[in-house]
């Protein structure tokens, strides 16, 4: 029996509930210990497990179960198309899993137990290759069987299942409780029909558009969904705040109001995208340019927020959220005194691994830069309590993904309050955008039984 990981009460308790639940989504906040109930849950059910998760958190799945199984385990971590799916545990990432071909064609064929779907929200698109993959598909080309279909258990993990709104649920919903997506004659409702139930539309010239969530309808569908308890109840962690800082920008800052004159039309339509599903559809050129222009102007401000308040000791370690990677290298080298490190997109297993250690280990390394999405996820960064700082250079435009990004700092093992601060360049679509991703989180606390986020002044 391993020794490393005592779980506590809520954990072994959530371990109970997924063994007896064969289609179950364990809702916990950012930091509560969903990968440790889950593992454990798996010690109590047996057979082979097979774990699909985002690919940055494959290596992380691997050493938990090291950790926190009451039993030893072979274990396979699928790293390219060709490799052989031996082992009593495969853990794979959604992307490699999709792919049509023979991987997906094997892990169809596996004898599988138990799927663990980690980072639930990965599957919120129904007409997505992932979806499909996972759960089978509808739509012309999707296969009509997915990886989990035949799966005795399968389980759904996520701080943010539906980042944007109710309608993401769909995918789930029709797979794991068909029966919340009938209608009273007992036919299952298409997504435009769930949306209609569970969402407030509105109807404009680009055609329906989601504004918000049906609160009495989601509240029943949530109840029905999940067991999900919010981290503050459970590890009595200090607060968390999140503040907005105003910048000047430098010169380029001139550029950008520029292009937001020349691109008014599609930056109002990105943003009316925003305000209702996410808008992740509508960043395309020139919007992408627009956008890492606007967070390349803020970074001598960022640079001159940060700088004295290590210098002084105000803080001990920071964690620096970031979307571009020239954006990235440029924090690097402006904060090069500091020892930084940093993530994104491209960092290979071994020198994320090595950067999260050196962060969380080395007093002489003070600052973390990573890129939203590639980091943001299945890592820790609090140091033992000695980080308790959080700046994103830019909000992310999918409000579940700013949560989970501060969420590496604000979970357990932290000892002090921490302080997120978003940076907005001054009269600029920056402050459009953060004031829209306030509303966004309040139609966030609509599906999460009404949870609240305080916020600084």
């Amino acid at each position: 029996m391993h020794k490393d990981i005592e779980l506590m009460q809520h954990q072994v308790d959530g371990a109970n509930w997924l063994s007896r639940t064969k289609r179950a989504l364990l809702y916990w906040d950012m930091g509560v210990g969903k990968t440790f109930a889950a593992i454990r849950a798996h010690d109590f059910v047996g057979g082979q497990l097979l774990i699909l998760c985002p690919a940055v958190a494959r290596r992380n799945w691997a050493f938990e179960i090291k950790r926190a199984s009451l039993f030893p385990h072979s274990i396979t971590v699928v790293e390219k198309s060709s490799d052989k799916l031996e082992g009593d545990i495969i853990i794979c990432s959604y992307d490699l899993a999709a792919r049509q071909g023979g991987l997906f064609a094997d892990l169809i064929e596996l004898d599988t137990r138990v799927v663990i779907l980690d980072e639930l929200q990965y599957l919120k698109n129904y007409k997505s290759r992932r979806s499909a993959a996972v759960f089978g598909g509808r739509q012309v080309g999707q296969p009509r069987q997915g990886i989990a279909s035949k799966a005795k258990y399968v389980w759904g993990l996520s701080g943010t299942p539906a980042p944007n709104n109710a309608g993401e649920l769909f995918p789930w919903v029709r797979f794991a409780s068909p029966h919340l997506s009938e209608d009273s004659a007992g036919r299952l409702l298409n997504y435009h029909k769930f949306i209609e139930r569970y969402c407030l539309l509105e109807e404009n010239y680009f055609g329906v558009k989601i504004i918000g969530n049906n609160k009495n309808e989601i509240r029943k569908l949530w109840d029905s969904l999940t067991v999900d308890r919010i981290h503050k109840d459970i590890l009595n962690l200090p607060p968390v705040r999140f503040t907005q800082v105003e910048v000047a920008g430098d010169k380029t800052g001139r550029e950008v109001r520029k292009l937001e004159t020349e691109y008014r039309s599609a930056i109002d339509e990105m943003l009316r995208s925003l305000d209702g599903t996410g808008g992740a559809s509508m960043v395309d050129s020139p919007l992408t340019t627009l956008r890492r222009i606007t967070e390349m102007a803020k970074v001598g401000d960022c640079i001159d927020i940060i700088k004295p308040e290590l210098i002084d000791g105000q803080m001990e370690k920071v964690v620096v959220f970031a979307n571009h990677i020239d954006v990235i290298r440029a924090l690097e080298e402006g904060l090069q005194e500091f020892d930084p490190v940093s993530i994104y997109g491209a960092t290979s297993p071994a020198a994320r691994e090595e950067a999260i250690y050196k962060f969380n280990t080395n007093d002489r390394c003070r600052v973390f830069i990573g890129q939203t999405i590639a980091a943001g996820t299945a890592i820790t960064l609090h140091a033992e309590g000695k980080c308790r700082d959080v700046v994103f250079v830019s909000a992310d435009w999918v409000t579940g993904n700013n949560a989970q990004a501060a969420a590496r700092v604000h979970r357990k093992g932290q000892t002090g309050s921490v302080l997120c601060r978003f940076l907005n360049l001054a009269n600029s679509c920056d402050e459009i955008v953060t004031r829209t991703l306030v509303h966004k989180a309040r139609m966030l606390s609509e599906i999460y039984n009404e949870r609240k986020v305080h916020h600084a002044a």
